[in-house]
């Protein structure tokens, strides 16, 4: 018995992305319920007939009704590829999200201590380290006491401090060079701790 061919267009861009993609059937699932939502924001008309015009109406209506929009991009991409597809299956001859620019994400910010909380992280390491009587012990305690006083006082990211070389260190002038992202050097001052003023 033949296999049934698929004569719509959403049918043979889910059988493209199974058999060039190989992408699992959650993921077209997915695809084709996106295809299916934007028919219906079109109403009447083909989804082969839209225009950027109904690409952007169509990304403003989803971000109103209050989608995130990781979600209103993830939505987007399924279009891109659909009328890519189109385009090279010669369906269409201009790919109508070719301009259409997906939404910013807002970016998280990252949480952070009040200054009351590190001031207590801080006293707290100094307290035990002054209160070791093992020398070992008391060089390893006063080590991770500089390095939580220099991530709060300079920004650090705590891999670049984990990286950081006594040679990268001027005690004269009070700076440490880090080699931070993409491989760039920046000269990063700190001040004499707190606990060896008093």
């Amino acid at each position: 018995m033949a296999a049934v061919q698929p004569t719509t267009d959403t049918e043979r861009f889910a059988q493209w992305v199974t058999v060039e993609k190989g992408l699992s059937e959650n993921t077209i699932s997915a695809y084709q319920s996106d295809l299916a939502q934007f028919a219906a924001f079109l109403d009447s008309r083909k989804t082969r007939e839209a225009d950027r015009r109904d690409i952007g109406a169509y990304s403003g209506k989803l971000l109103n009704d209050g989608l995130d929009p990781s979600s209103v991009a993830r939505k987007l991409s399924t279009l891109r590829q659909f009328y890519r597809f189109l385009l090279l299956d010669g369906v269409i001859t201009k790919d109508p999200t070719a301009t259409i620019p997906s939404p910013k994400a807002w970016k998280k910010i990252p949480d952070f201590l009040a200054l009351a909380e590190v001031e207590q992280l801080l006293d707290a390491s100094r307290a035990i380290s002054y209160s070791s009587h093992n020398n070992n012990a008391t060089y390893l305690l006063r080590r991770d006491q500089a390095m939580l006083e220099l991530l709060y006082a300079s920004g650090l990211r705590v891999s670049e401090l984990a990286t950081a070389r006594m040679s990268d260190l001027n005690l004269e002038s009070r700076t440490l060079a880090i080699c931070g992202k993409g491989e760039k050097t920046r000269i990063v001052p700190f001040r004499q701790s707190r606990s060896a003023l008093s």
